[in-house]
């Protein structure tokens, strides 16, 4: 069962504020041509970067979110099952992490989505920022041939 208060503190009464001011702070000083955010959830980050870069690519499996690609990145390319964990965002990822939210978390739905290596994509990003609830490592080892100028990577 979802922690009703958590909800209304950390994801109601705080948005649109970040909840991670320390990394929004340090993108907040990059600046480029291209910015690939990887579970790009709400778009936070795109939005905030908007003047920084001069092209923005969004990228989330999980059809709630606009993003401008509908993918996974990971360290294959195919398909693989897309685990939406909580309906918030906040534990979507290709791996089923139940420790991610703890006794937060519930598995709402499964989708097969399309899976591609960021080198498929043959994207040179100044910045990439992955957040991918589980799977960061995965998205890390498809980055062998077209590795960005910097990467920032929430680890859990």
């Amino acid at each position: 069962m979802l922690d009703l208060k958590w909800i209304l503190k950390y994801r109601i009464l705080n948005y649109p504020k970040p909840t991670e001011p320390e990394v929004t702070k340090i993108m907040l000083s990059m600046k480029g041509n291209l910015f690939i955010d990887i579970g790009s959830n709400t778009g936070w980050f795109s939005r905030i970067l908007k003047n920084n870069f001069n092209n923005i690519i969004t990228i989330d499996a999980n059809p709630k979110w606009k993003a401008n690609m509908r993918i996974a990145i990971s360290n294959f390319d195919g398909e693989g099952v897309f685990f939406i964990g909580n309906n918030l965002g906040s534990a979507d990822s290709l791996k089923n992490n139940p420790y991610i939210l703890g006794k937060d978390w519930i598995n709402i739905e499964q989708l097969r989505v399309k899976v591609c290596r960021f080198d498929t994509l043959k994207l040179d990003a100044d910045l990439v920022k992955v957040d991918v609830e589980g799977s960061e490592f995965d998205v890390l080892e498809g980055m062998k041939e077209y590795v960005p100028k910097k990467i920032v990577v929430e680890l859990h």
